[in-house]
């Protein structure tokens, strides 16, 4: 009998470190509850896709693709890099020797080198180097994809970015 019941503690034992063994282990893999970081506009973009709607008129051609169509008349626009700073201003990157002027991209953007960004919910407010301008924006970050869709007054913009 009492081997019996040495067996039996024995095996209780056993059974109790694989218990415990298999609990701990369980632990190491399961992942954190910590929410995922909320993603953020703050850092550095490169221009990938600008549309408008209507398209502009230009020598009598409808253009809805802009980042094509200056792509191609000034390929600078597509190194041009645009930074949303944590302190609410804006950092836009034209290349050396760029013949686009930061007046014009501003008139169509809102973005300049003096200009300011807000974001509230959903919406990103940007402020022209004027300080009176203002283009808002519907913003959605998806992965390293920064989408904003907005009106200047005449034209509704659509803007792609990806991370830099």
């Amino acid at each position: 009998m009492k081997y019996f019941l040495c067996l039996k503690t024995a095996r209780f034992a056993l059974l109790s470190a694989l218990l415990a063994f298999s609990l701990t282990i369980y632990q190491c893999g399961k992942k954190t509850d910590d929410p995922a970081p909320t993603p953020t506009v703050v850092g550095t973009w490169k221009i990938t896709g600008l549309t408008t709607n209507p398209g502009y008129q230009i020598s009598g051609i409808t253009i809805t693709d802009l980042y094509s169509a200056l792509g191609l008349t000034t390929p600078c626009f597509l190194q041009m890099t645009v930074t949303f700073n944590s302190s609410g201003t804006i950092t836009l990157d034209i290349p050396t020797g760029c013949t686009l002027p930061e007046a014009q991209i501003e008139s169509l953007t809102g973005f300049g080198r003096q200009s300011k960004w807000a974001t509230t919910g959903n919406k990103i407010t940007i402020t022209a180097s004027d300080g009176k301008t203002q283009t808002t924006y519907d913003y959605q970050i998806a992965g390293t994809t920064l989408t904003m869709t907005g009106s200047n007054g005449t034209y509704t913009l659509n803007i792609k970015m990806e991370k830099a």
